[in-house]
This record gives C-alpha cells, sequence and structure tokens, in this order.
C-alpha cells in the first residue's frame, strides 16, 4: 500500500492528484483544484489534464521533457532525416485534416460545376441571336400593328356614314309602318266615341245624383231588413230569458233542503287534518324502509357483479400470462436487426451512390467521344487551313517579289545580290489579295484556341473519367463486404414484426399490472360490501317493526271517517288527501251552488231588462226608415224625368253612361295627342324622303356588310397582333432574364473552374507533401535561429546558420563559419543544449505548461562554463517565465542551484529529498 500525491500550477491555478494503490488494486483518483474536490474518474483524468496544459501526455515528453542526447542528432543528420525527426516532434496531424477537407472541398466543387453545366444545357436556346430575332419580330409586328389601325381609322369614318343612312333607311320604313298604325282602330274607336258622348255632356250632374239616390235607397232597404231580422230575434231571446227565470226559481226552492251538509264536512276536515302529521311522519319512514332495501338490492347487484368481475378478471390474468410466454420478442433479437439494417442502409447508399457514378461515368465517357471527335474535325480543319496557308504565303512570297522588281528594268542593280540585272522575268504575280491570308491567318488562330479550349475540356473531362472510375473501383470492394447480407426490405419486414410483436409484449406488461390492481380492488370492494349488507339487514328489522304498529292506529281511524261519509278507502293514493279533497270539495260545491244560483238570478233580470230596451229602440228605427225611402224614391222619379227630356234614352245603362261621361275629358285629350303623333311623324318621313332621295338602300346594305367584313377581318388581325406582341415582350423579357442567368452562371462556372484548377494543384501539391516539406524547412529555419541566439548567451562567440539544409556555426571572433564537427565536446554540449531550449521553445508555443526538463550532458563542461550554465538557466527561467529543471548527476552543477529534489538510493528502494 503506497499514498501518491502530485501538485502542479498553470496559470495561476493550484491543481492536486492523491491516489491511494494497495495490493491488486489501482484505486480511484482525487482531483483537486484551489483546494476545491472536482468528481474526476480514472479514466476522464487524463482528458482533463490534456484540457488545462493544452497538450497530450506524447507531445510533453516530445516538448518539454529534453532527454539526454537526443538533440545532439541535429548536427549529424542528413536533411531528410533531420526533417523526420521534426516530423516526429511537431503536431502535423492538421495537415491531414487539410487534406481531407481540400478533397470534401474538391467533390463539392465538381458537383457545384455539373450543376452549373446541367443548368447551362437547360439555358442553351438563351442566345444573343434569339433575342434579336424576338426584338426584329417585335419591331415588325407592332409597325404592323400601327398599319392596321390606320386602316380601321379610316374604314371608321365611313362605316359611321354608311350606318347613319342605313339607320336612316329603316327609320323611313318605321315611320310609314307607325302612321298607318296609328291611323287604324284605337285612334278612330276614339274619335267616333267622343263625337257619341259630346251631346250627352249636360247629363253628367243628374246621373251623379240619381246614381247617388239609388245607392242611399239600396242601403236603407238593407238596413231596414237586418232591424226586422233584430226584432224577431230580440222578441225569441225575451221569451227564453222569461223561461230560464223560472226554472231558477225552482233550482234554489231545491238548493236550500242541502244546506246541513256543510257543517258536517267541516267537522270531519278538521278531523283529517289532525291525522296528516301522524301520516307524514308513516309515509317518512316507509320510505326510509324502502330507500334502506334498496340501497340493500343494489349493494346485493353490486356484490353480484363484483363476484362475477373478480371471476372473468381472474381468466384474463390468466390469458395475460399465457399470451406473454408465447411472446416471441427479445432485445438481443432486435439490437442484432438494427445492425443488420444499418449495414443494409450503408450497403443501399453505396449502391446509390454506385449508380450515380456509372451513370456520371457514361456521361463523361460519352463527353469524352465527343470532344475527341471535334478535336479530330478540328485538327483535319486546322491541316487543310495550314496547307492553303502555305500555298498563300507562296503567292505572298511572289507578290513582295513582284512588288520588288516592277519598276526594275534591264541594267539596274538587283535589290537583292546588288549585281546588275542581265534578263527580266515577267511570270510573278502582281494581283496577290493580302486582306484573304489575313483572313486566314485570324481563323487559324480562332482554330488553334478552339483547340486549346477543347484540350482542357478533355484533360478535364479524363480527369473527372479517372476520378469516377477510381470512385467506382472502391465502392465495388467496399460492397464485397456487404455480400452476405439479406434484402433491406426482408430485413425491415422481420424487424417490423418484432419490434410489434414488442410492442404487443409491453401492451401485455402493462395490462397485466392493471389487471392485477384491478383484481385487489375489486375484492376489496366486494369485501365492503357484503360488510355493510350485514349492518343494514339489522336497521331493515327494527324499522318495519315499529312501522306497522303505527300504520294499524292509523288504519282505525281513517276506516270511522269513510264510514261517516259514506265512501270506501281508494286504492293507490293517500287516504288522508283523498278525504280532505272529498270533504272539500262538497263544501266548495255547496257554497259554489248558492253563489252560482244567487249570481244566475242577477244576470237574468239584468238581460230581461236590456232586451226590452233594445227591443224599443229597434221598432223606433224601422220608422223613421220606412219614411227616409218614400222621400229619396220621390226624388228619383224626378230626376229620371229630367234625364229623359235632355235626350236620354229609356233603356240606357245609367251607370255605364256615366262612366263613360266622365272619361270624356281624358279621351278628348287622347285623341288630340293621336293627331299630334300622326303630325311628327309624317314631318319627320317628309325629311327622311327629302334626304335619301337619291339613296338607293340595297346600295347601301351591300357597301356596310362588305365594310363591316373587312371592318372584322382588319379587327380580327389587331387583336391577333396585340396578343403576339405582348407574347413576344413577354418573351424577351425572359429571354433577357435567362441571359443574364446564363451570364451569371457562366461567370460562376469559370470561377469555380478556377477554383477546381487552384485545388487540384494545392492537392497535388499535399500529396507531394510540398507543403508538409515547406513548414518543415520554415520552422528549422526558425529553429536555427532560436538556437543561435541560445548558442551566443552561452559561448558568447558562436551562432547557427543554416546553408543549403546543413547546419554550422558562424564564428564570431574568428568571421568565419564552420561545421559543427569541428566544436569540442563542451562547445557541442552547449550547442545541444542551445538547440534542445529552442526546440522546446518553438514547440511549445500555444501551450500551458510552464516547466522545462533537461536531462545530463554536462559532464563535459569546465567550471567556467558550468557557472555560465547556472546563470543561463536563471536567466532562461525569467526570459521564458518556465521554471526549468535540470537532470544531472553532477553534485558540483546540482549545487549551484537553491532548490533541488534529491534521489537517495537505498537497500530499501530510493527515497526523495526535497531542497527549498
Amino acid at each position: 500500500r503506497f499514498l501518491i500525491d502530485f501538485t502542479f500550477s498553470v496559470g495561476g491555478k493550484i491543481y492536486r492528484i492523491t491516489r491511494e494503490r494497495k495490493r491488486g488494486q489501482s484505486g480511484e483518483p482525487r482531483f483537486y483544484e484551489n483546494n476545491v474536490r472536482k468528481v474526476v474518474s480514472s479514466t476522464s483524468l487524463e482528458k482533463e489534464i490534456k484540457q488545462i496544459l493544452g497538450v497530450d501526455a506524447e507531445q510533453f515528453r516530445k516538448i518539454f521533457f529534453l532527454p539526454q542526447g537526443r538533440y545532439a542528432e541535429f548536427f549529424s543528420l542528413e536533411p531528410a532525416k533531420r526533417q523526420e525527426l521534426l516530423i516526429s516532434l511537431l503536431d502535423l496531424t492538421v495537415y491531414d485534416e487539410l487534406t481531407e477537407k481540400l478533397k470534401e472541398r474538391l467533390t463539392e466543387v465538381e458537383r457545384e460545376i455539373s450543376n452549373l453545366e446541367g443548368r447551362l444545357t437547360v439555358l442553351a436556346d438563351a442566345t444573343p441571336r434569339r433575342l434579336e430575332e424576338l426584338q426584329r419580330e417585335f419591331e415588325e409586328k407592332k409597325k404592323l400593328l400601327k398599319e392596321v389601325k390606320e386602316k380601321l381609322s379610316s374604314l371608321e369614318g365611313e362605316l359611321n356614314r354608311l350606318r347613319q343612312l342605313s339607320e336612316k333607311v329603316r327609320r323611313k320604313g318605321e315611320l310609314k309602318a307607325e302612321i298607318e298604325k296609328l291611323l287604324g282602330g284605337e285612334y278612330l274607336r276614339l274619335k267616333g266615341e267622343v263625337e257619341a258622348l259630346k251631346p250627352l255632356k249636360g247629363l253628367l250632374p243628374y246621373l251623379q245624383e240619381f246614381l247617388f239616390l239609388e245607392g242611399e235607397i239600396d242601403k236603407l232597404r238593407g238596413e231596414k231588413e237586418g232591424l226586422l231580422r233584430d226584432l224577431e230575434g230580440l222578441n225569441k231571446a225575451l221569451h227564453s230569458a222569461e223561461r230560464e227565470l223560472e226554472n231558477l226559481q225552482r233550482e234554489e226552492e231545491e238548493f236550500e233542503k242541502n244546506l246541513q251538509k256543510v257543517e258536517k264536512f267541516r267537522k270531519l276536515l278538521g278531523f283529517v287534518e289532525a291525522l296528516k302529521p301522524l301520516y307524514a311522519e308513516l309515509s317518512k319512514e316507509n320510505k326510509t324502509v324502502k330507500a334502506l332495501k334498496a340501497e340493500m338490492e343494489k349493494l346485493e347487484r353490486t356484490a353480484e357483479g363484483l363476484r362475477v368481475e373478480i371471476e372473468t378478471l381472474s381468466g384474463k390474468l390468466e390469458e395475460l400470462n399465457r399470451r406473454l410466454e408465447e411472446n416471441p420478442y427479445s432485445p438481443e433479437a432486435e439490437t442484432n436487426l438494427r445492425l443488420t439494417l444499418q449495414r443494409c442502409a450503408e450497403r443501399d447508399r453505396l449502391l446509390s451512390e454506385l449508380r450515380d457514378l456509372k451513370r456520371r461515368l457514361k456521361g463523361e465517357l460519352e463527353k469524352r467521344k465527343h470532344l475527341l471527335e471535334e478535336l479530330k474535325g478540328l485538327g483535319n480543319r486546322l491541316l487543310g487551313l495550314e496547307r492553303e496557308l502555305e500555298e498563300r504565303r507562296k503567292g505572298e512570297r511572289e507578290y513582295l517579289v513582284y512588288l520588288l522588281v516592277k519598276d526594275l528594268k534591264e541594267g539596274d542593280p538587283c535589290p537583292v545580290c546588288g549585281r546588275p540585272i542581265e534578263k527580266l522575268e515577267a511570270h510573278f504575280r502582281g494581283d496577290f489579295d493580302i486582306e484573304a491570308l489575313r483572313r486566314l491567318e485570324e481563323e487559324r488562330e480562332k482554330l488553334l484556341l478552339q483547340k486549346e479550349e477543347l484540350e482542357k475540356r478533355l484533360a478535364a473531362v479524363e480527369s473527372g473519367i479517372e476520378n469516377l472510375q477510381r470512385r467506382v473501383s472502391e465502392l465495388e470492394h467496399l460492397l464485397e463486404d456487404f455480400e452476405d447480407l439479406p434484402p433491406t426490405a426482408e430485413v425491415e419486414r422481420t424487424l417490423k414484426t418484432l419490434l410489434k410483436a414488442k410492442g404487443e409484449r409491453e401492451h401485455l406488461e402493462r395490462e397485466i399490472e392493471r389487471v392485477k390492481n384491478l383484481l385487489e380492488e375489486k375484492r376489496r370492494l366486494l369485501a365492503s360490501a357484503e360488510s355493510s349488507l350485514e349492518e343494514k339487514a339489522k336497521t331493515l328489522k327494527r324499522l318495519e317493526e315499529d312501522l306497522n304498529t303505527k300504520k294499524a292506529k292509523l288504519r282505525e281511524d281513517l276506516i270511522k271517517v269513510f264510514k261517516e261519509i259514506g265512501e270506501r278507502p281508494p286504492k293507490g293514493v293517500n287516504p288522508l288527501d283523498y278525504l280532505e279533497g272529498v270533504l272539500r270539495r262538497g263544501i266548495e260545491t255547496l257554497e259554489g251552488k248558492r253563489k252560482e244560483l244567487e249570481n244566475r238570478r242577477a244576470d237574468l233580470e239584468r238581460k230581461l231588462s236590456t232586451l226590452q230596451t233594445r227591443l224599443e229602440e229597434r221598432r223606433k228605427l224601422l220608422k223613421e226608415i220606412e219614411r227616409k225611402l218614400s222621400t229619396l224614391g220621390v226624388r228619383k222619379g224626378e230626376l229620371l224625368d229630367k234625364m229623359v227630356e235632355m235626350g236620354l234614352r229609356p233603356s240606357e245603362d245609367l251607370k255605364g253612361l256615366y262612366e263613360r261621361l266622365q272619361k270624356l275629358p281624358e279621351m278628348e285629350g287622347r285623341v288630340e295627342a293621336f293627331e299630334r303623333e300622326i303630325a311628327a311623324l309624317r314631318a319627320e318621313l317628309e325629311t327622311l324622303e327629302r334626304e335619301l332621295k337619291d339613296i338607293n338602300p340595297e346600295w347601301v346594305e351591300e357597301k356596310l356588310t362588305a365594310l363591316e367584313e373587312e371592318y372584322q377581318t382588319l379587327k380580327g388581325e389587331e387583336e391577333t397582333l396585340i396578343t403576339r406582341l405582348g407574347a413576344l415582350k413577354e418573351g424577351i423579357e425572359t429571354l433577357r432574364g435567362k441571359l443574364e442567368e446564363r451570364e451569371k452562371l457562366e461567370r460562376e462556372l469559370e470561377n469555380l473552374r478556377r477554383q477546381h484548377a487552384l485545388l487540384k494543384t494545392v492537392r497535388e501539391d499535399f500529396k507531394a507533401d510540398k507543403l508538409m516539406r515547406f513548414v518543415v524547412d520554415r520552422a528549422m529555419t526558425d529553429i536555427v535561429e532560436l538556437a543561435g541566439e541560445y548558442l551566443y548567451k552561452l559561448s558568447e562567440r558562436y551562432r547557427f546558420e543554416l546553408e543549403e539544409g546543413k547546419i554550422k556555426v558562424e564564428d564570431q571572433f574568428m568571421g568565419a563559419v564552420r561545421d559543427v564537427k569541428t566544436l569540442s565536446g563542451g562547445e557541442t554540449f552547449l550547442a545541444s543544449l542551445s538547440f534542445a531550449l529552442a526546440l522546446g521553445d518553438y514547440i511549445g508555443k500555444g501551450a500551458s505548461v510552464e516547466s522545462l526538463f533537461i536531462d545530463e550532458g554536462f559532464g563535459t563542461l569546465d567550471r567556467e562554463k558550468l557557472d555560465r550554465i547556472g546563470e543561463l538557466f536563471e536567466k532562461l527561467r525569467h526570459s521564458v517565465d518556465k521554471v526549468v529543471g535540470i537532470i544531472t548527476h553532477l553534485d558540483e552543477l546540482a549545487f549551484r542551484f537553491d532548490q533541488r529534489i534529491e534521489v537517495i538510493p537505498s537497500p530499501n528502494g530510493s527515497k526523495v529529498k526535497v531542497i527549498v
């Protein structure tokens, strides 16, 4: 058993780790931060320390613990070996991550390029030429629409004139028809009737009075007949009332004999009311007994129901337990199926990716085929163009010779060699086409540019094909691991069946628990119901005995009352209420009968008086009506004689004549209106006949029909042009949008292609470790510079230099650069220590470790160097703000440090002594 207790500080915080170890047991660590314990398990302690220090254990050993003799290797290693050593010390895993990110970005860019190329294919018809064609057609249609509109405007004036003439011809015919119609029956009938009524116009006031008198006489005759009927009815009512009065007298005499029963009924009613409280008490007790019986019956039914439910639940519980035992679900089977399904999903994803890659590969191969065919055709065109250019250049040379000699004659010096010309040849061409040669050269340059572009595209396609083929091969290799898997649908069906069984099992377990709880509850309720039944049975027996005694006494009293009134007790009703009702009804009947007789007598006496008064009034009215009828008859005869003298025919319908004479002014006005309307129509007809005197109606209609057809045709053309212009305008706007989108996509595609080329270049550099070599070279340069600073501080003479990958020493005293191997043993140690310090300083950047440990290497130093080492470490501790630990066997060096940890060996094991 022993205890490990380790304390360290980082960033001003103090950390402590303790662990007590026993034989065969490691023990759990205890971790403290500023004397406050943090709960950290042994598995997560290493992560906690790494988070505090910023480095893991391996990095700490490489950077902050400088082992004996390790850093002297730098002076003897070749540059390549030195690079490997630096790579082992530096954490360059980030470049692996960068490589993976670069690969992902390259794939993403390729996918974006493919997407943009697909979108550009959709926009292939969006060209400036197509836009120009649409704009040209738009302008043509616009011009044509203007011409159509001008024709329509011209036609509209002529059409309006012809329509007006056509309307006048139609109106002329209508006027003739209207005049003939007005001169027909209605006008003639009115005019004849007016002529007939004018002589009888003076009869109107006499007719009015005569008709009024007839109405009054008819009215009086009706009133007379009504009065006679009233008189007859009043006489009958009077005789009837007198008979009713006689009958009432007899009823009053009979009623006086029954008045003695009222007092007897009142006495019995008082006795019945005295029995009511006793009956109410008995009714209440009886209800209590019935309620108690109902409760007991209900409890019995409840108990029986509970017994049935308990039996049912017990059977159900057995059935549920049986189904639970038969359920096939197991967690292990579910886990295995889910793992298999995950592998199936991975296989399906790989298969989908493989199919997509093969489809893309097929497209790329087809694209390569087309590009090769294009290159072949372009090469043939270039070959033919080169031949033609050669011929043209030959002609050009002949033409230049022609220009040189065209103005020379024999004997003149040759412009080339200077000798006199002896003989001129006249076969040189003088009609060479320089512009044709220039066009051919321009065409050749264009074809060369096209060829270069095609070769670039072919290289890109070849690269894509290579990547796709490599990925297809990788996927096919990966899919070999999934050959033993069943179809995904089969696994999903099996898992679905198993999950269904799982759900059923969980449901059965919940149902079993629920049924158990319910069964327990039902048994508890049954015991409670049986106990309550026993108590209520005792209470019921006591109440029934008391109730029977009281009922017997009340029954005797009631029988006496029923005998007094001569009634029998009814069945199914309250006997007291029945008796009270009978007695009260008897009293109320007798009292009501007396009041009824008194009221009937008073009513009959008032009725007789009223009938006599009305009979006398009717007789007086009858006499007055007969007098009025006589007077009105005399006046009616006088008026009739007067009207006959004025020309009235005796057989004339006086009422109809009166109505026609009343309408005579209206009919005269209508005749005048007819005559004015006929005159106006004739005037309008004469005007139209003058205007249409030289016009042929048939020509007008034919001309109007032809112009209207032409107008409609032009209108149709106008609508068609407007529709087409709208479509063209919309098409132009859409095409402009597509062109803008195409230009934007082409710019994006060009940018992506540049990115793709750059990413490929960087990827190749990563593959060739160029970047890593650059980083290591740069780190080496910085480390040599730092080591040189430390060496100069130690030696006050030497610095390091890096020449073509080799480390050399610059001697400041001699002004020369020499090999490290020429240093003495002590100087070599100082050089090694300088590199150790520089490496620790460089590699430890960014970590939170505040210590540096150096193991041995000081045995070759003299006393002066040892003094300098001590001074150097003190300066180093202050400059880098680190605790520098020296591991040494030299007592002379160890005693130069005030703070030490000494390891003292002994036969029982080493001990540690701390000197502060």
